[in-house]
């Protein structure tokens, strides 16, 4: 080149530039001479351009993934992958080549994105090799847009610090970016498939619109993070034939059959539109009453003690939480009175389980979901769940069995040998079953439901509960134990309560009426060593308003919410002025009663009874 010869036009011409590169004495020539032509700030700019030019169109913008065949269709853009790790191709402005800088020594890759079709929020599956074989994790796309978040990683199995955080974060974001699309124009403009598969997903069990987690394969589960090791637990082991031969000989005993049908009843309430509901079974030990739950929840997978079969030894929010990623699979919870001292009673527990939604919460800046579900619930222990106190919600929602001096289950520990060795299959045929048998399913629970309350002197909600179970029964002699015939209403009967039991009202009136009986002394002049709670003659009974109410508040009874109904039962007296509450005398004490039709008193003693 004749530097002598150049003009201020030829200076800047691409072909002048091109013979620079990588000529530094020709470059400083060339440079002198842009000085004497009064053109080196115009020199200089094309320069640089032309050298990142150059260097960008050594870039290869369409790397394939190069760790194995599995992700080699995946584009990871400028980024080369191999076994050395992940490198970033970075064109050199002042040079015009191309450097690398190292994003990571570890083989990750993005093998799958989802989206949660509950919350909606968009989640990534992440491949990485290490210890020798290729791992996973499943993370929300803010973990890996985030410098901070990133590092959260490295607790998970990812070698991540905050030195190589911002270009492991650069090389994740390209290769989701490059690969969400059908096509990808290549670098010789030839179209490739280049594709990172996007699925939806759920973080929990149970039905996903007409399909069941996790038996579609469609949907995939992305809250591993959260509930991995009780997710596992919904698997198949053993024979399918050996199990349903082993527990048709266990389901001759009818509290089993019952917890069974519980189990089986538990995926049919969200399709129904039911309530959930508590089966209770209570006694002493050495009953079975826990081998005949193992067996239950065997149905569903792997169900030996700490897997399906809890131990209540947790808190109201872990239970809640468990509720909710079960959502439609029955939940198992032994011993009950271990929460005993958690709960004043038990009454809350069996308000906030079948009420199946968890409580709200917020964070700073919003409402977090509020999860929910809609399955049955089998307990065991050594108590009744329900108290005479216990609210007329509580007592609808629950069927409680004594098995005092009753066997479930004979030899338990051979059962629960060879249940730990076979499970998991039965819920798989028994949901392929009823999935496409919405309305068959809802006409046989009408008739059943229709059948119970005509025969049976209960509540809607009882008679709902019995119900589930007698139509989870038969559901599971079709599908799985042909030859068995369904229990009837006969059969279990004898568990529902009566309307009566369940009227909190009623129930709070036979309390004050007992109290009385056993205290009849406190309503007399003489004969009376201590309290005068009161007055008694033989057409009605004054009773102490205060004294009233403090017995009443002890067992958890309201006094005001009582008077109401019981003044239209005619079970109090109203005065002249049709108040509930009577401003009278009583062995010259003058104070505030309440006035009770007496029945204590039978009609055959009324006539012989004398007024006090």
């Amino acid at each position: 080149m004749n530097v002598e010869a150049l003009t201020d036009l030829d200076i800047v011409k691409e072909t002048t530039l091109k013979q620079l590169m990588g000529n530094e004495d020709l470059e400083m020539q060339v440079k002198m001479k842009a000085r004497e032509l009064r053109v080196i700030g115009i020199f200089d700019k094309k320069f640089k351009a032309y050298k990142k030019k150059q260097a960008n169109s050594k870039l290869e913008k369409y790397n394939l993934c190069g760790f194995n065949k599995e992700y080699s269709a995946i584009c990871t853009g400028s980024w080369i992958t191999n076994q050395d790790g992940i490198y970033k191709q970075v064109a050199n402005n002042e040079t015009g080549e191309v450097d690398e800088i190292e994003a990571s020594r570890m083989m990750i890759v993005p093998s799958e994105t989802y989206k949660n079709m509950d919350s909606g929020i968009e989640k990534l599956k992440l491949c990485f090799y290490k210890h020798g074989r290729w791992q996973s994790l499943i993370c929300e796309k803010t973990t890996i847009s985030n410098l901070h978040k990133i590092v959260e990683l490295s607790n998970l199995g990812i070698d991540v610090n905050s030195l190589n955080s911002k270009d492991l974060m650069s090389y994740l974001y390209d290769c989701i970016s490059l690969n969400q699309f059908d096509k990808i124009e290549s670098i010789n403009d030839e179209p490739d498939n280049y594709i990172i598969p996007h699925y939806k997903s759920v973080s929990r069990l149970g039905w996903v619109e007409k399909d069941f987690m996790p038996y579609n394969q469609n949907i995939k589960f992305d809250g591993e993070r959260e509930n991995k090791f009780l997710f596992e637990c919904i698997k198949v082991d053993g024979d399918f034939k050996e199990w349903t031969s082993y527990t048709s000989k266990l389901r001759k005993n009818k509290l089993l059959r019952i917890q069974m049908a519980t189990s089986f009843s538990s995926v049919l309430i969200e399709k129904l539109n039911t309530l959930p509901y508590v089966l209770h079974l209570w006694g002493g030990t050495g009953s079975g009453k826990t081998v005949g739950m193992i067996v239950a929840m065997s149905i569903w997978g792997n169900a030996t003690m700490g897997k399906l079969t809890k131990t209540m030894n947790m808190t109201a929010n872990s239970m809640m939480s468990t509720c909710a990623f079960l959502r439609n699979i029955p939940f198992a919870g032994d011993e009950l009175q271990l929460i005993k001292n958690k709960f004043d009673n038990y009454d809350t527990l069996i308000m906030k389980i079948c009420e199946g939604v968890e409580r709200g919460r917020m964070t700073f800046s919003q409402n977090n979901e509020m999860r929910t579900w809609k399955n049955s619930f089998l307990f065991t222990g050594e108590d009744p769940i329900t108290k005479d106190n216990s609210g007329g919600g509580v007592k609808n929602r629950v069927i409680e069995v004594d098995v005092n001096d009753k066997v479930v289950v004979e030899n338990g520990k051979d059962v629960v040998d060879f249940i730990s060795c076979n499970y998991g299959y039965a819920g798989i045929e028994f949901v392929k079953y009823i999935k496409d048998k919405s309305e068959y399913i809802n006409t046989e629970y009408k008739k059943i439901f229709k059948n119970v309350l005509e025969i049976c002197d209960t509540t809607e909600k009882q008679a709902m509960a019995i119900s589930m179970i007698l139509l989870g029964d038969r559901l599971a002699c079709e599908c799985i134990y042909k030859e068995e015939e369904p229990i009837k209403l006969d059969d279990v009967k004898e568990y529902l309560l009566t309307a009566k039991e369940i009227d909190v009202t009623e129930r709070c009136y036979q309390f004050v009426m007992s109290t009385i009986a056993t205290n009849i002394n406190r309503f007399k002049e003489t004969d009376n060593s201590g309290e005068i709670w009161g007055k008694m003659t033989s057409s009605y009974i004054l009773f102490s308003k205060e004294k009233l109410s403090e017995l009443m508040n002890k067992h958890n009874y309201d006094l005001n919410s009582m008077l109401k109904i019981w003044s239209k039962r005619d079970k109090v007296l109203r005065n002249s002025q049709d108040r509930m509450i009577h401003n009278t005398m009583c062995f010259g004490v003058k104070a505030n009663y309440i006035k009770f039709v007496n029945e204590v008193v039978t009609e055959e003693c009324k006539e012989s009874f004398k007024d006090i």
